[in-house]
């Protein structure tokens, strides 16, 4: 029961960073988006999301 409770755990907050990263993602191509109320805030997301918004590569990453 532990191990499923952990692995459900570590799924939630994998889910919780991505989208956490898509919203600040799309949020650095200059579109409306959210935060996730669980989702991650920090300035290391920001800047990931800056990072993958400079390459433009928009639709194959998220499916927009």
């Amino acid at each position: 029961m532990a191990r499923s409770i952990t692995l459900t755990t570590r799924g939630n907050q994998v889910n919780n960073l991505a989208k956490s990263i898509e919203a600040r993602y799309r949020q650095a191509l200059g579109q409306e988006a959210e935060m996730p109320e669980d989702g991650y805030y920090g300035e290391d997301i920001v800047g990931f999301a800056k990072e993958l918004g400079s390459g433009r590569r928009q639709a194959s990453v998220f499916g927009g």
